[in-house]
């Protein structure tokens, strides 16, 4: 009995860190980025219904076929057109060459986007890429994190 004790006290103490641990930003922080034509932005600038971080790596292919679901995608390029929803692209934790490299591969019509020193986000946010955060555009509140494409559509309705 004495062992069972233990046992449910370590599962106890186990179960309130996992619930510590795993608790989540409410709203995503704002922080400041170029685009690739040198101008400064804030992610607090861009204030549609929705703002779509997509956090990726240009030579990933799970990354390049969400991208791809994402740019084809004819609800997504409607909202997007009728200024509902700014998707907004970075590449963690790269130099700004190997970002301007690969800068053309971002669809025209997303924001595309670098950080110098994105170290805050990447612990605070990010465990891998691709990695996608639905914001409501007013408050950058997360309204869901790291989904796929077909969640996209239905968060989007």
């Amino acid at each position: 009995m004495k062992h069972f004790g233990l046992l449910f006290f370590g599962i106890c103490f186990f179960l309130n860190i996992s619930v510590f641990a795993q608790q989540e930003e409410k709203q995503f922080m704002d922080f400041s980025f170029i685009t690739t034509d040198d101008s400064v932005h804030n992610l607090s600038d861009y204030s549609s219904k929705y703002v779509l971080l997509y956090f990726y790596n240009p030579e990933c292919s799970e990354c390049n076929d969400l991208k791809k679901k994402i740019s084809k995608d004819e609800k997504i390029n409607k909202l997007i057109e009728e200024k509902q929803l700014i998707v907004i692209a970075l590449v963690p934790e790269v130099k700004k060459e190997y970002w301007q490299f690969f800068s053309n591969k971002i669809p025209k019509n997303w924001v595309n986007g670098w950080k110098e020193d994105d170290d805050i986000i990447i612990k605070k946010y990010l465990k891998k890429v691709p990695t996608l955060f639905l914001l409501d555009g007013q408050t950058r509140n997360i309204i869901n994190r790291d989904f796929d494409h077909k969640i996209l559509i239905e968060l989007l309705k």
